[in-house]
């Protein structure tokens, strides 16, 4: 995150594009590894909780970014509203 400081909110947008891939090519272990869900106990039921909205119309078709802090050169404090067809908003 070189350039962090300078832009959060594009290091944000590239740090959600990157989860949002990873989810799409079902790597769900490695996305709730970067994402700091509260909803869940444990990365291990994040991660297959991802697995099911990906079979399901949950699927994310756009997001906004609330904000975007920096808290260090390798961590950005990112929240954002996702939207999909099936639900409006989450």
């Amino acid at each position: 995150m070189s350039n962090a400081e300078a832009d959060p909110k594009k290091e944000a947008e590239a740090s959600v594009d990157h989860i949002i891939d990873l989810l799409a090519n079902k790597h769900f272990e490695e996305a709730a590894a970067l994402v700091e869900d509260p909803k869940f106990k444990t990365k291990k039921e994040q991660a297959e909780a991802y697995q099911e909205n990906e079979s399901s119309d949950e699927m994310i078709d756009n997001y906004r970014i609330l904000s975007a802090i920096v808290i260090n050169d390798h961590q950005v404090d990112v929240k954002i509203e996702l939207f999909n067809e099936a639900v409006g908003t989450q």
